[in-house]
């Protein structure tokens, strides 16, 4: 097996670029399928889960001209880009015809998405499946509540043109770098190489952080093993 560690660089990136975006799922219900003839509606204010409860879905309305993400696309961002999760009120924003307008940093966007539901991450997103399993590296008999969605590694899908990583690589992510997001009813994992999300490439899904790997891996070099 082999392991890279990678580390990029930013200065000012995310602050390169701000949009006028208008919220296109404000919609604060649900309707759910029971069976053919009966289906419900949701309050999606009420869910515990910020991803339900939180629009996250917009379109471009202004950008500038060299801008990563133009006028007209679909975009996905962040659950906190045009709600405040603490009070639920409206974050920046002005109205136009009637229509609220969002300012949106690149750091509040995951992706752009296409009719068919084509997904193009952002400059520095690596768009990754989720991997379930044990939560720890054990030969002992583990419950089952020690299995589910781990959040120590991820299966690549979708990376960015500029970045080292590939499709099929596994990343060993961070605390708190593995940003879960839906694409339709498909949930999906974004690390954010700007962030340092991941501190390594790995070659499987069998490697685990138990905690001493990450401290001793020095982020300023690339270490093979």
């Amino acid at each position: 097996m082999g392991i890279k560690v990678n580390r990029l660089e930013t200065d000012d990136y995310y602050d390169k670029d701000l949009y006028l975006v208008e919220c296109t799922d404000e919609d604060t219900f649900d309707e759910v399928r029971l069976t053919d003839d009966i289906k419900i509606k949701i309050d999606k204010r009420y869910a515990e889960n910020n991803l339900h409860k939180h629009p996250v879905k917009g379109k471009v309305i202004h950008a500038n001209d060299d801008s990563e993400f133009k006028v007209g696309e679909n975009l996905i961002c962040k659950f906190w880009a045009f709600r405040n999760v603490d009070t639920g009120e409206y974050q920046d924003h002005i109205v136009k015809d009637g229509k609220k307008l969002f300012f949106i940093r690149l750091s509040d966007i995951v992706c752009s998405v296409d009719n068919k539901g084509q997904l193009r991450p952002r400059k520095g997103t690596i768009i990754c499946q989720p991997i379930y399993g044990k939560l720890m590296h054990s030969s002992l008999y583990l419950t089952s509540n020690n299995e589910g969605r781990r959040r120590d590694i991820v299966k690549v899908i979708n990376p960015c043109p500029d970045t080292k990583v590939k499709k099929g690589d596994y990343l060993l992510t961070q605390l708190g770098g593995d940003y879960e997001f839906y694409n339709g009813r498909e949930l999906l994992i974004s690390v954010d190489e700007y962030f340092d999300d991941y501190y390594a490439i790995v070659d499987s899904e069998h490697w685990y952080d138990g905690g001493d790997i990450r401290r001793s891996v020095n982020l300023n070099e690339q270490i093979s093993f």
